[in-house]
């Protein structure tokens, strides 16, 4: 069998190389459009959960069933400090001092007892002004997991 020169490898080589460079673009761009479709579900759900919430507590309230909370009363307006403490308050409640809590479920917590977070991006104003809370820690790194310090 006689040898191929290494000119026709190479070139045989740079082919196959191209061709899958093209097909893991062609994924990459997939894979990045059904993310963006994921996120929009859930940013969707969240906000029909957050909604639901509400309602749901609103009957409650109207027909006794749940005390009128102090939190309630406050302005709906979240920024600075006050997000630090109402968001602490909220995670006390709802979650308690021994469970961690991915800051999107926190978030959607705050939201379902009927408060706003100021700012143009309103999940990152939520993560940034909670991060720096004296009373909460970060569990691991890069896991997006708070709990409150005890």
């Amino acid at each position: 069998m006689a040898a191929h020169p290494p000119t026709d490898l190479a070139a045989a080589s740079d082919r196959m190389l191209e061709r899958e460079r093209g097909r893991l673009i062609t994924s990459i761009h997939d894979l990045q459009e059904r993310a963006t479709v994921h996120r929009e579900i859930v940013a969707s759900v969240e906000e029909q959960l957050a909604r639901e919430e509400r309602l749901l507590r609103e009957i409650e309230e109207l027909s006794d069933r749940r005390p009128q909370l102090r939190l309630e009363r406050l302005d709906r307006q979240l920024r600075g400090r006050r997000l630090q403490e109402v968001a602490v308050e909220v995670l006390r409640r709802r979650v308690g001092t021994d469970r961690a809590v991915h800051y999107r479920d926190w978030f959607s917590l705050l939201r379902a007892e009927g408060f706003e977070v100021a700012g143009r991006n309103p999940l990152n104003s939520f993560l940034t002004g909670v991060s720096r809370a004296d009373s909460v820690e970060r569990v691991g790194t890069r896991t997006g997991l708070y709990r409150l310090v005890t």
